[in-house]
C-alpha cells in the first residue's frame, strides 16, 4: 500500500493583509468542506422532478494552539474589518500537503469570512485552544509547486 498523507505533512498559514500570522502556530486539526446544495423543482406536465446543483462557496474550522499574544491582535483585526472599521482588511488561509511520495497540493481559501472565534483552557496541564471558523467563494489549488 502507497504511504498515504499524515497531519505530519499538512502545513496552515492564516495571512491578514499578504502577510503571514506566524503568532499562531501548533494547529491541532483543520477541517474544510466543498458546500453544494441540491436543488429540487416540480414541473407541470413532468412524470419525475427535476434536480440540479448549486454550488455555495467553501467553508472550514481549525484549531490551534498560540505561543503569543498575536491571537488576541487577530481576533481584533477580525473584529475590525466585520464592524466596518477597518474593511479593508484581507484574510487568506492556505494549506500545503506534502505527500510522502513528493508529490504536493497547495490550498488558498482567498478573502476568507470569519464565524465565531473561541478560546478555552481544559485545565492545569493542558494547553490553551483555540478555534476559527471561517467560509469563502473561491478556493484555488496547485498541485506539484508550493508557495
Amino acid at each position: 500500500m502507497e504511504q498515504r498523507l499524515l497531519g505530519q505533512d499538512v502545513t496552515v498559514r492564516l495571512v491578514r493583509d499578504g502577510v503571514v500570522v506566524s503568532e499562531i502556530v501548533a494547529i491541532g486539526n483543520f477541517d474544510d468542506s466543498q458546500d453544494t446544495e441540491i436543488k429540487q423543482d416540480a414541473f407541470l406536465g413532468q412524470t419525475a422532478d427535476v434536480f440540479s446543483d448549486v454550488f455555495v462557496g467553501y467553508k472550514g474550522n481549525l484549531e490551534f494552539q498560540s505561543a503569543r499574544s498575536g491571537w488576541t491582535e487577530f481576533t481584533e483585526a477580525i473584529r475590525a474589518r466585520a464592524q466596518r472599521a477597518d474593511p479593508g482588511i484581507v484574510f487568506n488561509v492556505i494549506r500545503s500537503d506534502v505527500y510522502a511520495g513528493g508529490d504536493s497540493s497547495v490550498f488558498v481559501y482567498h478573502d476568507v469570512a470569519w464565524g465565531p472565534s473561541a478560546a478555552g483552557v481544559s485545565g492545569r496541564k493542558d494547553f490553551a485552544k483555540m478555534k476559527l471558523t471561517f467560509a469563502c467563494s473561491e478556493r484555488t489549488v496547485t498541485n506539484n509547486q508550493l508557495l
